[in-house]
């Protein structure tokens, strides 16, 4: 892996919990006339949990675990627990291992292709499976983004900075 982009996922993994990624998420589906977009930021727990808390357009938090993802709105009593599908688990194990400061095991759990982008360069993640592929991008050592390409036709545009 070019020096560049290690040093992006090891800077970025790295991060410790206290350490928000803020977002800019774009989904798309043929369903949709127009894309929803979303914002808020990601950071992982000390337990190696990857926590979205969603800002816009409506605020709520999800804990993604091994095999779980929960889910947390403001006025609402309950906790949403939802199963994680096992065509989405490759994916969101690898996202968890990127975030929890081990991009070498996300990477050696998929199939990786390294590429120029138009504006540095771009990692594409596939798992076996045929479950969603995951895409990050990046311009020197910095992560700028990713794309999860769902199965089903969602796709999801994740621009990381300030929202």
């Amino acid at each position: 892996m070019p020096a560049g982009v290690g040093a992006a996922l090891a800077a970025r993994s790295g991060a410790g919990p206290e350490t928000p990624l803020p977002y800019t998420e774009e989904i798309s589906h043929p369903a949709l006339a127009a894309p929803e977009i979303a914002r808020g930021r990601f950071r992982r727990a000390p337990d190696g949990a990857l926590i979205r808390e969603q800002t816009a357009p409506r605020e709520e938090t999800s804990r993604i675990g091994a095999g779980y993802i929960t889910v947390m709105r403001p006025g609402e009593t309950g906790t949403e627990l939802l199963p994680i599908p096992d065509e989405m688990a490759p994916m969101l194990d690898a996202m968890r291992a990127l975030l929890a400061g081990a991009p070498e095991a996300a990477i050696a759990r998929s199939s990786a292709e390294l590429a120029a982008a138009p504006e540095g360069w771009r990692l594409a993640l596939g798992f076996a499976g045929g479950g969603p592929g995951l895409t990050l991008y990046g311009c020197g050592d910095r992560l700028t983004g990713l794309e999860i390409a769902e199965p089903g036709g969602t796709r999801r545009r994740i621009r990381f900075g300030a929202p």
